[in-house]
């Protein structure tokens, strides 16, 4: 009996040191504030140039959208919408995506230890001096098959024709983005990101650690550390 208990102590303890390790070692770095960018706060500019995304009950709805801006020092207005769902999770029928929900989105709840509360994904829109969008940078599922363990994700840079911001829709279980072909006026209403719900959201690690990761954004959005 006190050989079984040795053993299981050991384990315990191992396990609890490996632990320790993935979450706090660090790996990687913090994000700096590019010099060539200034913080940017205008409600009503980010209202004008919010991106219509559809999203079907399949994959839950929106919760809200969150926004900040930047001016590089060419003179043009880079804004960051960060759509939040309340959390994300693959329904689908089969192992990989039980396991998916066991370990993931649920149960142990990685996602959560990883990334932090919710879901938070990110689009951004580039527009000129004269306020003509010209840019639009999102993820896409790259080859996505709803059956699989994870999601393989893919960054779209493009170009935006005639100042019309395609509309966007949800095409994954963990939020990603694919467009829908049309144009239209974006439906919600962005509320701006504040620092304090930047820190609540944990979008971004200092430092990230072998575990806990940065969340979708841009280094001209992180909250500049006032001396």
């Amino acid at each position: 009996m006190k050989k079984i208990i040795r053993i299981i102590l050991i384990f315990v303890i191992t396990a609890s040191i490996l632990w320790l390790y993935v979450l706090y070692s660090p790996s990687g770095s913090s994000p700096i504030y590019p010099n060539n960018f200034t913080p940017l706060r205008n409600d009503n500019l980010a209202e004008k140039y919010v991106p219509s995304i559809i999203c079907d009950d399949k994959y839950t709805q929106i919760e809200k959208i969150l926004y900040r801006a930047a001016v590089s020092s060419e003179g043009f207005t880079y804004i960051a919408y960060h759509p939040v769902w309340k959390f994300e999770k693959n329904t689908s029928r089969g192992i990989l995506p039980f396991l998916s929900r066991a370990f993931y989105t649920g149960g142990l709840s990685f996602q959560k230890i990883m990334f932090g509360k919710g879901d938070v994904e990110n689009v951004v829109i580039k527009i000129t001096k004269a306020g003509k969008p010209v840019e639009i940078i999102y993820e896409t599922a790259d080859n996505y098959f709803e059956k699989n363990f994870s999601v393989k994700h893919k960054k779209i840079t493009k170009q935006i024709t005639e100042g019309k911001i395609p509309e966007l829709e949800v095409m994954s279980w963990n939020h990603l983005f694919r467009e829908t072909g049309t144009f239209a006026a974006g439906q919600f209403k962005p509320d701006y990101f504040s620092d304090k719900l930047w820190e609540e959201y944990e979008m971004t690690k200092n430092p990230p650690t072998k575990i806990k990761k940065h969340r979708a954004h841009e280094d001209w959005e992180i909250p500049i550390i006032k001396k």
